[in-house]
């Protein structure tokens, strides 16, 4: 993952999994949804946060010159190669939808309402969330995501929505 837009993207996810930690409820359903993801998001959070302290502890001992130094290097030394780690698998396992797909994703769920309508049983993010799934495990094609994406967000009923994808072998889709 050479680009740095997708590290940015990177940090930004992790960031977003460590302000998780404030919402249980919404933290324990995205454990059992993608558990890896969470937990390396999580130990990558943590490690940072860690080697920040440590490293600017060790800079105040080097500056007053005060203990054994090396056990404050030592620890900043193991706690930066743990946050590399951490982050190195918490890119291994997130998700392998490039920038502009998932930017495409992001920008739908922010247009999404949140509540489910009296004629269908799953909201537009719900809708949405699946149509990521399905584009991911290539049942979705790049031309036919677009389209996939504003029908479900101008439907009123996105679950209907995403059966007529789910069930065509790629055909062309026409809404009236």
């Amino acid at each position: 993952m050479a680009d740095i837009d997708d590290l940015v993207e990177a940090v930004v996810d992790v960031e977003d999994v460590i302000e998780e930690v404030g919402d249980p409820e919404e933290l324990v359903g995205d454990l059992i949804e993608d558990p890896f993801v969470i937990v390396f998001g999580l130990v990558a959070g943590f490690a940072g946060l860690l080697t920040m302290l440590l490293f600017a502890v060790t800079v105040g001992a080097i500056l007053l010159s005060v203990g054994p130094l090396w056990i404050l290097v030592s620890l900043t030394v193991f706690m930066f190669l743990v946050l590399l780690l951490a982050f190195g698998a918490f890119l291994y396992v997130r998700t392998s939808l490039s920038d502009s797909v998932q930017q495409k994703f992001d920008e739908a769920l922010a247009r999404a309402d949140t509540n489910s309508n009296s004629t269908g049983s799953m909201t537009e993010q719900e809708a949405i969330d699946e149509l990521k799934r399905l584009y991911a495990e290539g049942d979705l094609r790049d031309h036919e995501l677009d389209q996939a994406l504003d029908d479900v967000l101008t439907s009123d009923d996105p679950q209907r929505v995403l059966e007529r994808y789910r069930d065509t072998d790629s055909a062309e889709y026409e809404y009236s």
